[in-house]
């Protein structure tokens, strides 16, 4: 079993509970993420190094090492990418975990090929938990979901910009998911 050593840290037979997390260095955010990660998991007795560096050198790391990435869109797809995305052309960072479940890949495959949202909706959610098996939390935890960032955008009082949605992390311009419902309200 593991007993903990002078240092607080877990051993087992000469192997120190240890592992490090890599982050973007350029990304303050995400440094005090993994930062604040290290210091809630040190008091199990697990060591934590945390480690910014640029993408090039994270990109030799990510298969084997804890990574911790931006992500999020209302679109499935990004889903889809990853946890069944593989290293195709500018995707290397997809599916980074070389997580397979032929049953979530049977469900997005499901999803992808339904001719309406509501017949894919049901197959995109069973991909995450089927009652079974999932990415998800319920299953396999695939990915170790940290937290949803609030954005903060500067407008006009005259702008109404109508309901939000939960403000993913996407790369492309997510506040404009709803450009057609945008109204000016002053004269």
């Amino acid at each position: 079993g593991w007993k903990a050593g002078s240092d607080g840290t877990l051993d087992k037979s000469g192997l120190k509970a240890h592992f490090a997390i890599y982050y973007n260095a350029s990304d303050t955010t995400r440094q005090a993420l993994a930062l604040a990660a290290a210091d809630m998991i040190r008091p199990l007795g697990i060591q934590v190094d945390v480690l910014g560096r640029s993408w090039d050198e994270i990109k030799q790391h990510m298969h084997s090492d804890v990574v911790l990435f931006g992500a999020g869109s209302p679109d499935p797809f990004e889903t889809y990418n990853l946890y069944v995305g593989t290293d195709v052309e500018g995707g290397w960072w997809f599916n980074t975990g070389l997580y397979d479940n032929p049953v979530v890949k049977a469900h997005f495959a499901k999803g992808l090929a339904a001719k309406t949202l509501a017949e894919a909706l049901p197959e995109w959610k069973a991909a995450a938990w089927d009652g079974k098996t999932g990415y998800g939390m319920k299953g396999d935890a695939a990915w170790a979901w940290l937290v949803n960032i609030d954005h903060v955008y500067f407008v006009s009082k005259c702008l109404d910009v109508g309901p939000r949605q939960v403000e993913p992390h996407g790369h492309g311009f997510p506040i404009t998911y709803n450009l057609e419902d945008w109204r000016w309200t002053c004269n």
